[in-house]
């Protein structure tokens, strides 16, 4: 077996997990793809692309052994911060302007698969920057998965440093409380108390309703492609008019979607939601 996978092959693997699973991978150069499927060859000791793409058929807990390998699944604050940075110059201010349009007082955001709550509290420290000036809008953000045990953890708000590598120095100096004798860091009051942690089952659990902004990142990767977009448009029904859908690096939404979404940015996966007529 070659040491460096082939550009076809490459291709080849790529098509597949778009078909399969609807993982879009293009945002990956072919050269961080092979290496990383190549080191899945090795450790299987199977011989080809097309063995490993048979032995994924035959074994789908493998995907999220090659997701681990993409690091797709990494638990970070601020993970792909450009992502939270556009999120936060260009899609919170016109959320912030339609609400006060509408005399609205609450936004109301949820954060699926959450995990460890780093994203959930990246998202809430976000708004609590931007709605320090306005003190008619207030925000609750859920923040919801399957694992009881991460939701304890993110009820707790305790962090390593390897957790919040990508966090601004301003925010961690001002929302986080160093604790020397755990050597962790911790949330601050302030931030904990515009966010609810619950276990919820995507799977057998109604979504909830009338959401602002829907953090849905590296979730339907750990489905097929029928069950993840299943599972998409119910959480799509929860948004409301003008609320903010956003995916993980490598998802896309599915043409069943399409007509209910305008892209606000496609690099960053970033979508608006609309019904009979475009935004402004």
């Amino acid at each position: 077996m070659a040491k460096i996978l082939s550009s076809p092959d490459v291709d080849f693997f790529v098509k597949f997990l778009l078909g399969e699973r609807g993982l879009d991978l293009s945002p990956y150069s072919k050269k961080f793809l092979g290496r990383r499927i190549f080191s899945r060859l090795l450790f299987l000791k199977l011989n080809s692309v097309n063995e490993y793409v048979g032995f994924l058929k035959r074994n789908p807990r493998e995907f999220t052994n090659f997701l681990n390998a993409l690091s797709i699944n990494v638990s970070e604050f601020f993970r792909d911060p450009e992502v939270f940075d556009y999120f936060y110059k260009y899609c919170l201010p016109k959320l912030i302007k339609e609400k006060k349009k509408r005399k609205e007082s609450w936004v109301y955001c949820w954060s699926c698969g959450c995990c460890y709550g780093e994203e959930t509290y990246s998202l809430a420290i976000l708004f609590r920057e931007i709605l320090e000036k306005e003190n008619n809008l207030k925000v609750k953000i859920w923040g919801t998965d399957i694992n009881e045990k991460a939701i304890r953890v993110a009820q707790e708000g305790e962090y390593r440093m390897s957790a919040l590598g990508k966090i601004d120095k301003h925010f961690l100096d001002k929302y986080f409380m160093y604790l020397p004798q755990k050597d962790m860091y911790q949330v601050k009051e302030e931030i904990k108390k515009i966010v609810i942690f619950k276990k919820h089952n995507l799977l057998v659990e109604r979504p909830f309703r009338g959401m602002d902004v829907i953090f849905f990142r590296n979730v339907k990767i750990y489905f097929d492609k029928e069950k993840g977009d299943s599972l998409l448009s119910a959480i799509c029904e929860s948004l409301k008019n003008g609320g903010y859908l956003v995916l993980g690096k490598v998802e896309i939404l599915p043409n069943s979607l399409s007509e209910l979404f305008e892209a606000v940015s496609v690099k960053h996966r970033i979508f608006r939601k609309f019904l009979g007529r475009r935004l402004e």
